[in-house]
């Protein structure tokens, strides 16, 4: 066993579930991820746009691509598009490109393409799902857009799913009067909200558990001591899980006590 196995093997660990590489081995079903399911499952049975928000690091993201991996990938075509801050013809080129198509170089083209593209999947009886990951930083004019874009032959049919997730003043931004004809589009909407300590408590377990380990390797106190500092954010308490077991394996403790606690957080608000 080398060096960089040995720090979280001491608890009896297969492999370090609270880092970035490891977290698609344990999905946290909280009370959150419940209700977004639910929500999901309406958007996707009648169709149109939905809107995901949460503060950073409340699993917006990770549970949006858990109910998009489990799909029927005969059923829809997923894009996924990230790059909120491009302007408004390379936005719309990159998401030509992710349908698997060439773009045009005329707005107005890529306008027309994209609907010409959406009535293709549609005529293989294939609903495509277009995800903008924060989307609250899409522009005015490429919010604007989106409404004439999706806005062809809607009287009569929703032939589309368009998910916009983000922070919570993607609201906000969404507000103002200008985007009320998108607004009135939103089919559904869901704002995650931090962990409770129980739920804190269930979510370090849960990823220990996944991972081979065992829950009788906390000090009194800990979980709670995690569950303030984090306030309930799955990746601060990642973070300070991650540090927590580094720091207990060099100290040579098989128990995360308090002190190891702290020690972690100091590391964590650095």
């Amino acid at each position: 066993m080398n060096l960089n196995d040995r720090y979280y093997a001491r608890f009896g660990l297969e492999y370090n579930p609270f880092i970035k590489n490891n977290s698609s081995y344990f999905f946290f079903e909280s009370k959150d991820a419940e209700e977004v399911k639910y929500k999901l499952d309406y958007l996707f049975k009648v169709k149109g746009i939905g809107i995901i928000t949460g503060n950073p690091g409340l699993g917006k993201t990770t549970n949006l691509r858990n109910y998009i991996n489990n799909l029927n990938k005969s059923l829809y075509k997923v894009v996924y598009l990230s790059m909120t801050t491009l302007t408004d013809i390379e936005f719309y080129k990159q998401a030509i490109i992710q349908f698997g198509y060439e773009p045009k170089h005329r707005k107005h083209d890529n306008y027309n393409q994209l609907q010409e593209i959406i009535k293709e999947y549609n005529n293989k009886k294939i609903t495509p799902v277009i995800v903008i990951d924060e989307a609250n930083y899409l522009s005015n004019k490429i919010l604007n857009d989106l409404k004439m874009i999706f806005n062809f032959e809607m009287d009569s049919i929703d032939n589309y799913i368009l998910i916009l997730s983000g922070l919570p003043v993607l609201i906000s931004n969404l507000s103002s009067a200008i985007h009320e004809p998108l607004r009135q589009r939103i089919i559904t909407s869901f704002n995650f909200e931090n962990l409770s300590k129980d739920e804190v408590q269930s979510y370090i377990y849960g990823k220990i558990e996944k991972a081979g380990g065992a829950n009788n390797i906390f000090d009194s106190g800990v979980i709670q001591a995690i569950a303030n500092y984090s306030n309930g954010t799955p990746r601060i308490i990642d973070r300070i899980m991650d540090y927590a077991i580094l720091i207990a394996d060099k100290l040579n403790s098989s128990i995360i006590t308090i002190n190891i606690i702290q020690k972690a957080i100091e590391q964590v608000s650095i």
